[in-house]
């Protein structure tokens, strides 16, 4: 677990990067740090490895404060991804892979072993590790940098927009490597993007940060989707939001219908409505694309797929959207013809999860009442319970004073009756140093 607490950071020209801000990043889960340039969010991730001094605050990994670590050790202890993967140009891929374990004092075999295996883990050939840097694609190298930040198996993950440099598709894919490796491994990635879309894709947790370092709002991706904080993080996270909250509307009970399907689009389509949408599909049966009813032999796209069951609701409604018959085609996890469903079919899931969220909202709204009106109940209760004890501890100490007032006038009253004797008083009772009357030495 890494805990900010109140950290700022303020530079020699005045410049504030961070200001005041406290966080905690939960262990064996993803953290995504987002927001525009200047929100500090490149700051706090390299204070964690203390690239970077908080001017006031401190930064704990596990309760223990950073400061007290020596960098070279703390560094070892992370595994750090950056853009374009930092690779050492002049060194092969597999030696890329082992710099840290080399740096730890690992010999050659174990190291060399270790980086075959990455190599494997990350999804590359083994002959590609013999290589070196500018011979791969951009997306090979940002794999190799996952790699490397993997060797010595550290339990802390930092990633400094590491998919920026990269194409959209091998964006999607590194994305996927990542979520699949934090699944299998169990690390606690600490993340910081620009792109909204990448911070609810890859996040268990997202901050969302102001200019000057300030916390806008820190939540799970559906919470700050369907309730952002403040109308800089609506604004942030874009007027597409309903949209992008389906990404976390599970569709796995979809009622799919079939169409005729064929192997060949120019087939004859024979008695029957010729506007019929039939889906060609190829000897294995995984869909190709729409007959065009037009031109016969003439194939028209497919648009996307979806897997069912099991695909986010926004999947299946962007499956609808470009298909040109408004038929989503889903598939099995063979990726196989499973069936389609109409895009009104579509809608209407979409409107029951619309409800629902809705629903789920006055739920939450009218919790929060509730437990408003119980805090204010159980406040005036303590309130009460307080006065009370208080009522009680005066009269008390009134009581006890009474007493010491009472027990004072007694003795006094004793003690005035002991010092006065009477006239007549024998002799005997007199006292020893006065000599009775009549009586010479």
């Amino acid at each position: 677990m890494i805990e900010f607490k109140s950290v700022s950071k303020t530079y020699s020209d005045g410049t504030k990067a961070v200001e005041d801000l406290s966080l905690v990043v939960p262990s064996d889960g993803t953290t995504v740090m987002v927001g525009p340039s200047g929100c500090g969010k490149t700051t706090l991730l390299r204070m964690v490895n203390r690239m970077i001094e908080p001017t006031a605050g401190s930064v704990e990994w596990d309760g223990t404060p950073i400061k007290r670590l020596k960098k070279t050790v703390l560094r070892r202890q992370m595994g750090y991804v950056i853009q374009n993967g930092g690779l050492f140009p002049h060194r092969t891929i597999l030696e890329n892979i082992g710099t840290v374990p080399e740096l730890l004092g690992w010999d050659d075999r174990k190291t060399h072993a270790r980086a075959q295996e990455l190599l494997e883990l990350v999804g590359l050939e083994p002959q590609l590790g013999r290589r070196f840097p500018a011979q791969l694609s951009g997306g090979q190298q940002q794999r190799v940098g996952v790699a490397r930040a993997l060797a010595a198996d550290p339990d802390l993950l930092l990633m400094d927009e590491p998919f920026s440099a990269v194409d959209p598709v091998v964006r999607a894919d590194l994305q996927e490597l990542v979520k699949r490796l934090q699944t299998d491994l169990k690390k606690t990635i600490l993340m910081i993007t620009h792109d909204m879309d990448e911070a609810i894709t890859m996040g268990n947790q997202v901050a969302v940060l102001q200019k000057g370092g300030h916390l806008a709002q820190f939540d799970t991706p559906e919470e700050i989707l369907d309730n952002p904080a403040s109308e800089f993080v609506a604004d942030f996270v874009g007027r597409d939001r309903g949209y992008r909250s389906l990404t976390f509307a599970g569709a796995p009970e979809l009622k799919l219908e079939r169409v005729r399907t064929v192997r060949n689009a120019a087939f004859e389509r024979g008695e029957g409505r010729s506007d019929e949408p039939v889906l060609v599909v190829d000897g294995e049966g995984r869909p190709q694309g729409w007959a065009d009813p037009q031109r016969p032999g003439r194939l028209l796209g497919l648009g996307s797929t979806f897997t069912n069951p099991g695909a986010p609701l926004r999947e299946v409604v962007e499956a609808a959207l470009t298909s040109p018959t408004g038929l989503a085609v889903a598939v099995g996890a063979d990726g196989r013809y499973a069936g389609v469903i109409s895009d009104d079919a579509v809608m209407q899931h979409v409107r029951a999860y619309r409800a629902g969220v809705a629903e789920s909202q006055v739920t939450r709204q009218i919790r929060s009442e509730e437990d408003a009106e119980a805090a204010r109940i159980e406040a005036e209760r303590q309130a009460a319970e307080q006065a009370a004890d208080q009522e009680r501890q005066r009269a008390e100490a009134e009581a006890l004073a009474e007493q010491k007032r009472s027990a004072k006038g007694r003795r006094k009253r004793r003690g005035g009756a002991t010092a006065v004797k009477p006239a007549d008083a024998p002799a005997s009772e007199q006292p020893a140093d006065v000599e009775p009357e009549g009586e010479k030495p």
